[in-house]
């Protein structure tokens, strides 16, 4: 494998994360491959990549290697720099749906990072993937995923949590991912996730303040409290 191609000019996904993972962490071919390919190549045959599998992966987002975050976050700017490519090998995949899940699994820990950096870089990386979505049709399958149990809503809310000064970067993750589900979000999802009904209003109360003045969502947050649905 050829780890100096262009990301853009990568194949499949398996070879964009490869080349991606050489690019940001200035390995050899023959290093990635020690490093990652059994695991990428394990991750991408077997039916369980929506379990235990991503533990390596959200180890090391999480937590750094060696408690350095440099490289993390190298990566994941280089995932954002080509979102566009990146989904579009996405679609190329039989079960679209299914490989959409694998990849935000792989990714979402970055959420959760003890970095702050990392965190606000998977912020930026999931707005421009969620842009793409929207462009290519796909922003569909990733509200489903969005709204799952371990989906990006709950990994939103925790970075929220862990990392109070990226609220407004992580409420524009939440914008994109439910551009059209916003009433369904606020009477139904944040409840799900705020079972306390004093959690759930303090919640509320911090995302309002954002979506107010968000051009996207302002008009449908006035027709949501206008509502009483909240």
């Amino acid at each position: 494998m050829n780890v100096e191609k262009q990301l853009s000019q990568t194949n499949n996904l398996l070879e964009f994360f490869l080349v991606s993972v050489a690019s940001a962490m200035n390995l050899s071919a023959r290093q990635v491959k020690t490093v990652c390919w059994n695991h990428f190549i394990y991750l991408f045959q077997t039916v369980q990549v929506l379990s235990n599998n991503h533990k390596y992966l959200a180890h090391i987002v999480v937590k750094g290697i060696k408690e350095v975050f440099e490289p993390i976050i190298n990566w994941l700017n280089e995932l954002t720099s080509h979102a566009n490519h990146f989904v579009t090998l996405m679609t190329k995949s039989e079960d679209k749906k299914h490989t959409m899940v694998f990849v935000h699994h792989a990714l979402k820990a970055g959420f959760i990072s003890k970095d702050y950096d990392v965190a606000q870089t998977t912020c930026s990386l999931f707005q421009a993937l969620a842009y793409e979505y929207l462009n290519q049709d796909l922003l569909g399958h990733a509200w489903e995923w969005f709204i799952s149990e371990q989906g990006g809503l709950h990994y939103v809310l925790n970075c929220i949590k862990r990392h109070p000064d990226l609220a407004e970067n992580a409420i524009k993750v939440l914008v994109e991912f439910s551009r059209y589900n916003l009433m369904e979000l606020f009477s139904h999802h944040l409840k799900k996730f705020h079972p306390d009904t004093k959690e759930y209003l303090l919640t509320i109360r911090g995302l309002l303040k954002p979506l107010r003045e968000s051009e996207l969502t302002k008009d449908e947050v006035l027709t949501i409290f206008n509502s009483k649905l909240i």
